[in-house]
């Protein structure tokens, strides 16, 4: 549990790819803000492992909770809890309390 978790989060810009198509681009060094949030350990079930195509990412799925309402919640964007593991944003519900989003470990990053 950890509660009162530092979240960077991070929105893509595009770039435009040798052939013409538009490519998300992050810059790691300057997040687009920085939360404080309740960041929970998540099971996710079947459906969720089948639709967003995970296996071994299972055990380290994230629940966080945001009371601050940041835009920067985007499916597909990029957070890093505490300054270490940095996640993809998979889900993004926005509540009349606050938002719950789902991240999973990003590999390769």
């Amino acid at each position: 549990m950890a509660i009162n978790s530092t979240v960077d989060l991070y929105a893509p810009s595009e770039t435009r790819a040798a052939d013409g198509t538009l490519q998300p681009n992050y810059n790691y060094s300057v997040p687009s803000d920085t939360i404080t949030a309740d960041v929970q350990p998540k099971t996710l079930n079947e459906m969720e492992l089948k639709l967003w195509g995970i296996d071994i990412q299972k055990q380290a799925a994230r629940n966080v909770y945001d009371f601050s309402f940041s835009p920067y919640w985007i499916v597909g964007g990029r957070a890093r809890v505490d300054g270490t593991n940095l996640y993809r944003i998979m889900a993004v519900n926005p509540y009349n309390t606050h938002i719950e989003a789902v991240i999973v470990p990003l590999v390769g990053a």
